[in-house]
């Protein structure tokens, strides 16, 4: 979803939100709903809850070029997880301005593989992914698949508890 309006805090990762009144657009090989100026967003209030199992997949389901393969399409915006990893490259990205006068934020771009020997490339925004290193093995790490540029998803991943050392 692409909207500047904000949700109200505390806001954990799993609450319902209701979003009415976007249009359903392709943004960079993404399916999303665009807020043209009328979207009406109202958090959902409802217990707190735990994430959903998330998908286990290999690096060679996900790999780090582009491609037109169906199946990567249907894997845009789901909930992963990737088990023994070795991180192969590890780059820090300073945040910057947007021209939409929003700011990026900092980020580790890793490229990692597993037993497939498939490589994956991943966004790590929270504070312990920032110091994942080049060589460093994690347990697991987990996120949501993103349409980077068509053809081209990488993998999102920013709470503390996505991430397994």
């Amino acid at each position: 979803m692409q909207t500047g309006k904000t949700i109200g805090t505390p806001y954990p990762r799993w609450q319902k939100v209701l979003c009415a009144g976007g249009v359903v657009a392709e943004q960079n090989g993404a399916t999303t709903v665009v807020d043209r100026g009328w979207m009406e967003i109202q958090k959902k209030f409802e217990e707190p809850h735990h994430a959903p199992p998330a998908l286990p997949i290999e690096c060679a389901e996900l790999p780090n070029l582009r491609t037109k393969e169906i199946f990567l399409k249907g894997l845009d915006a789901s909930w992963v997880q990737f088990d023994d990893i070795r991180v192969e490259s590890a780059e820090q990205i300073a945040p910057t301005a947007r021209a939409s006068k929003t700011t990026k934020l900092p980020r580790n771009e890793i490229i990692f593989t597993d037993r497939s020997g498939g490589r994956t490339t991943a966004y790590l925004y929270q504070p312990s992914g920032l110091k994942v290193q080049t060589g460093q093995r994690l347990r697991q790490l987990r996120g949501f698949v993103h349409a980077e540029k068509p053809g081209l998803y990488v993998l999102l991943s920013d709470k503390e508890d996505d991430i397994a050392f």
